[in-house]
């Protein structure tokens, strides 16, 4: 005997919290480029795209680049020494 042979209900309230989750996703990820797109009109950069080193230059980006450093491939070219900084840069640019 499964749940919903249990609960009649139980079938239509997972599809209802489903689409709530995709809904505040949505909202969250819409939140996320308003912000992005706030930082650029003030002039900011909020390094929302970036490479990473990996073992050796595969793009010119890359070139230059140690092993852990990530660089800003949106707009400014800054070079970050971890994934921990740029994200903290990003939030940072984003607030």
């Amino acid at each position: 005997m499964s749940r919903y042979d249990e609960d009649p209900w139980a079938e239509h309230e997972a599809m209802e919290t489903g689409r709530m989750d995709a809904d505040m996703e949505m909202a969250e990820m819409a939140a996320a480029g308003d912000a992005a797109a706030a930082a650029r009109k003030a002039g900011r950069c909020p390094h929302m795209s970036a490479v990473g080193y990996s073992g050796g230059p595969r793009s010119v980006q890359q070139e230059g680049m140690k092993r852990g450093q990530i660089r800003c491939t949106d707009k400014c070219g800054r070079v970050f020494a971890s994934d921990e900084e740029w994200y903290e840069a990003m939030e940072e640019a984003m607030s």
